[in-house]
């Protein structure tokens, strides 16, 4: 036999290719003397492959690779082209749906939270009244009086709302001064001393200050006030009205803490566009702080726990139990609860009564808002 490589002859020692059958001497194959015996064998595992071979099966093989990663980048690029132009269809459908949808239904379709709620211009609420009874009466009976003596249409006035409060009381929400001032009058003419009648008094906004150096929070309210107007050059025509309404040092983080400024509107809205105020060795963010009272004994709102004749109820999952007992896995809102069955609303209970998502819990952030003086 003849060596493919060398072209010499031999009858011993050749090893032939299982691939293309040509033979090879042992020093051009590079086989050792065990594995030309094995070779030898009928039996074997071991398969052999001359240079020619495995040089040309190497190339098939990167061929093939090559082929499939090709076809593999077509296809992706396929993808991408196809993804762009749906990405441009699905942009124009939403500019369209945008044009089509009302305005009222687009801000109800914005995500709500208590940041979103926060930053939502509120409307002035400086015209409104409140009408009291001399005597004890129910506000029902407030308000059926009110409207069956005095017709909003011959006054001309303009009512935005009616609202109840304690001992048979009404809010009246005018939609002016001129209106607010008409409907003062008319009740007086028609029921003289039966009912008194009073200006709703407004709060000053208030900013939350955080990350505050503890040193700063132990010094006095005074010293307070003279950094923050010093620091931040601060017209003495808004200070009258500024004062330190809380102050608190973080119970994780004793180094560092909170504080509460009550001030004017125009300063309020000054400070929070600016969204930083300087104070000491810091220059800390700012917030408007919306404070809401809530039970801890009964999760509901507008009381504390001192107060509350309530039964004891668990903020996690609604049950009758302290909520350092509850076993329960899942979420219930006790407030949401309520809520849906006393207005028949479908709103979602599978958060905790102290989450700051809670439907309930917003809707009291936006009417504390109502009862906030804003600059014009």
């Amino acid at each position: 036999m003849n060596c493919v490589v060398c072209k010499k002859t031999s009858t011993k020692d050749m090893a032939k290719c299982d691939r293309c059958g040509n033979t090879t001497c042992k020093p051009c194959s590079n086989l050792t003397t065990s594995e030309m015996t094995v070779l030898k064998l009928k039996v074997r595992k071991l398969v052999y492959n001359c240079t020619d071979c495995t040089d040309n099966g190497t190339i098939e093989l990167l061929r093939k690779i090559i082929d499939k990663n090709e076809d593999l980048i077509a296809s992706k690029n396929r993808i991408i082209e196809l993804l762009d132009k749906d990405k441009a269809n699905l942009e124009e459908g939403i500019k369209c749906l945008k044009k089509e949808t009302s305005p009222k239904l687009r801000n109800n379709l914005e995500e709500t939270s208590y940041a979103t709620v926060t930053k939502k211009p509120v409307t002035q609420a400086k015209d409104k009244i409140i009408v009291r009874p001399t005597l004890d009466q129910s506000s029902l009976q407030t308000k059926k009086d009110l409207q069956t003596k005095i017709d909003p249409v011959n006054l001309g006035v303009g009512i935005t709302g009616i609202s109840n409060i304690k001992n048979g009381g009404i809010i009246v929400n005018c939609y002016d001064k001129k209106s607010k001032e008409k409907i003062m009058s008319k009740v007086e003419e028609e029921f003289g001393d039966k009912y008194k009648i009073t200006n709703v008094k407004m709060k000053l906004p208030r900013l939350s200050i955080i990350n505050v150096e503890s040193d700063y929070i132990m010094k006095n309210d005074e010293d307070i006030i003279r950094s923050i107007i010093e620091q931040n050059e601060i017209s003495k025509d808004y200070t009258s009205k500024l004062k330190v309404f809380k102050k608190y040092i973080k119970t994780n983080r004793r180094n560092c803490g909170n504080i509460i400024l009550e001030l004017d509107p125009t300063l309020f809205n000054t400070i929070l566009e600016n969204g930083i105020i300087k104070i000491g060795w810091r220059q800390c963010t700012v917030y408007e702080y919306i404070g809401i009272t809530q039970c801890y004994k009964c999760a509901r709102f507008n009381h504390l726990a001192r107060d509350c004749k309530n039964e004891i109820t668990c903020v996690k999952c609604g049950g009758k139990h302290n909520s350092k007992e509850c076993e329960e896995n899942r979420n219930k809102c006790v407030n949401c609860v309520y809520a849906n069955q006393k207005t028949k609303l479908n709103l979602p209970t599978d958060h905790t009564a102290h989450d700051k998502q809670c439907p309930c819990y917003l809707r009291m952030v936006t009417k504390e808002q109502g009862k906030i003086e804003r600059s014009q």
